[in-house]
Order: C-alpha cells, then structure tokens, then sequence
C-alpha cells in the first residue's frame, strides 16, 4: 500500500470507528424558526464528567446567548442545556490565543438523547508532533449544509466532512499569524497530493484535528478553530490546555 492510500484508509476507518460518532453540528434558530449550522462540536468525557466543547468565537459571534444554541442528534435537533464556560481575549492585544468554549453535560441530557462520546484517554499526550503524524479536520461544513438541504421533508440531515494535511512546524508560519507552536497544532489546507481543493471549512470550526500516528493510532489533538486561504493553512487549540482549563475551572470551584 502506498502512502497515499495508507492517508486515505487511516482516515477512514478513523471517521467510521471514531470521529463520526462523537462529532456533532451545532445550530442557531433564526428568525423564521429554523436552525442555522453555525460550528461543529466535539463530546469529550473528562475525569468521569461529559463536555461538549467547541470553538467560543462561533458562540461570541451569537452574542454569547447559550439559550439560542442547539445540537443535532440522532433524536433531532435539541437545545444545549448549561452554561458555556469560554476563553477571552488579551486585553493588551485583543486576541484570544486558545479560542474554547466548553460546557458540561448532565448524565441525564447524555443519557436523553443518547449522545456518544470519548474519553480523554483518546486525546494526543504530546505537546509537539513530529513530522512523520499526518493530520485531517473532521467537521460540518456550512457549504454543505445549507438550510434548505439540511431540512429536507422537514427532517434533520447532515455533511460530515474530512480533509488530510500535513503538520507545519515552520516558526515563521506561527509568527506571521499570531499563533505559539506550544499553543497550536498548523496544518496545510489547500490542494494537497491529490490536486483536490478542499471545501472552505466555515462550520468546521470547534471540530477535531485529529492525527494517526505510524503504527495506525488515532488521537484526538486539537479542536478547529481557524483557517486561512491566502497562506492554506488551518490551526487548532491542543486539547491539553481544555484538559488545564477544566483543572483549574474546578480547582477554583474547590476552593
């Protein structure tokens, strides 16, 4: 098998056995009552307790109302129960490095409308990949889930959508878009062996970067959070600091 169907197969069985089942698409109502695909969101079990975690600028952009947010299950579409814990920006700088909203789920909301998840155990131990990992977003893309498609006969449907890249490691790339390799996994996202373009991945946002190392593993690295089309490359936040901020969350509960 070659490397590029070994790319391939890999990230199959990944998004079959994996992925698909704890990814979800998270909706607003508009005005007229229908749902809107505005991001994707990832289920987590931490320590023993269920989190939905996305990307915070897709729920800022919403003016931060919980309220309005729902997510697609196999039961329809709900709305999400408690409250978003987010990141914030740098007051100095006005930037938000990490970019996370998280929430934790009742056992009894889980259990309701059957929704899956993984465990932490899952999550990329590193802090730094090598080159030798190949990377892939896993998400809904708003292009492919227009309202109108997405409401057919009045029932839910929706695009899950994957894309393989490489790691970037160039420091020069993290520089010129404010980002920290200790911080963020960058990846290529643009034409790649294949010549295919990929989708503009709007509505990926809060969805996994996932990598699968050499000997076939698959890890759950980094949640989506941005993309840019002039320099085709996309980076994630490492899991590892949700992983912190939910310690430190529950440490100052503690205390």
């Amino acid at each position: 098998m070659g490397p590029n169907q070994y790319v391939i197969s890999s990230m199959k069985a990944a998004v079959q056995n994996i992925c698909s089942r704890c990814t979800y698409p998270i909706f607003y109502i508009d005005h007229r009552g229908r749902p809107d695909l505005v991001a994707t969101a990832l289920i987590v079990s931490i320590g023993g307790v269920v989190h939905l975690i996305t990307a915070a600028h897709a729920i800022k952009d919403r003016g931060n109302n919980v309220s309005e947010f729902f997510i697609g299950t196999s039961s329809g579409i709900v709305e999400i129960e408690g409250k978003y814990t987010v990141t914030e920006a740098n007051p100095s700088d006005g930037i938000d490095l990490y970019d996370i909203a998280v929430v934790e789920l009742s056992e009894n909301f889980v259990s309701k409308y059957d929704l899956n998840f993984v465990s932490e155990k899952i999550i990329c131990p590193w802090e730094f990949l090598d080159t030798s990992f190949f990377v892939f977003v896993f998400g809904f893309p708003s292009s492919k889930n227009k309202q109108v498609k997405s409401l057919i006969k009045n029932e839910f449907n929706s695009f899950q959508y994957s894309y393989a890249g490489e790691v970037v490691k160039n420091k020069e790339t993290f520089f010129r878009h404010n980002r920290l390799s200790e911080i963020h996994t960058c990846m290529t996202y643009g034409k790649n062996w294949s010549s295919n373009k990929p989708v503009h991945p709007k509505g990926c946002s809060g969805g996994g970067l996932w990598i699968i190392d050499e000997n076939g593993n698959t890890y759950l690295d980094s949640i989506f959070i941005e993309y840019y089309s002039k320099t085709d490359v996309a980076f994630g936040t490492k899991l590892i600091h949700v992983l912190r901020m939910l310690s430190q969350s529950d440490n100052k509960a503690e205390g």
